[in-house]
């Protein structure tokens, strides 16, 4: 039989408010029952194209001739000799680099007007935020 425990006391939110406690119900199976078959076919979803991509990776295979011979490695050796293919992957980092701590950057920035406008509702400062100060 399942039993009912509280999970934690009421809590202060802010302004006054407090959350009570909710009862959750343990030693059922429900969740399990959710959760597997999503995750299944999740995860069939997600082997199959992986494991025939890394099939195809290491053979050789021309588009007019059905036909394919495996070279194993021989395609990445290939892959990491090429100059084209480095640049391109140093261009890419270096992309990588500069957007996401330009994004960082900006979105972490305290004096934006959102900000100012979230610190004006905390200090209950209704009008500071009407007239845009």
């Amino acid at each position: 039989m399942a039993r009912f425990r509280p999970r934690g006391a009421s809590h202060p939110v802010g302004n006054g408010i407090r959350l009570r406690a909710v009862a959750v119900k343990t030693g059922t199976r429900l969740p399990i029952v959710f959760i597997v078959p999503p995750m299944a076919v999740l995860g069939i979803l997600a082997l199959v194209p992986t494991i025939d991509a890394i099939n195809i990776a290491l053979q050789n295979r021309e588009l007019s001739n059905p036909d394919s011979q495996y070279v194993w490695l021989a395609n990445f050796e290939a892959l990491f000799g090429d100059k084209r293919f480095l640049n391109a992957m140093w261009v890419s980092l270096i992309w990588e680099i500069l957007t996401v701590s330009a994004t960082m950057t900006s979105s972490t920035n305290s004096g934006t007007p959102r900000a100012r406008s979230c610190a004006a509702l905390r200090r209950k400062d209704w009008l500071s935020v009407r007239r845009g100060a």
